[in-house]
């Protein structure tokens, strides 16, 4: 599931354990890091720094970009 990848390993940036998730979205790593920066977190930001509201919106933003990749 996506929170548990967003906390597979402990102490890593929220980037890099979502890399594998993000890696079928163009521009995947972009579009994650411009979503934590709305939130006001830096790009270096770790799983446990969102709440879980912040968590719900950061994976339907990437679902929907996912989706629209899928479609083209």
């Amino acid at each position: 599931s996506f929170v548990k990848m967003a906390f597979v390993q402990r102490r890593k940036l929220l980037k890099k354990n979502l890399a594998g998730w993000v890696n079928g979205i163009s521009d995947g790593n972009k579009i994650l890091i411009d979503k934590i920066a709305e939130f006001g977190l830096k790009e270096t930001a770790r799983a446990e720094e969102l709440s879980p509201a912040q968590f719900v919106e950061l994976y339907e933003h990437l679902d929907r970009s996912r989706e629209q990749k899928s479609k083209i």
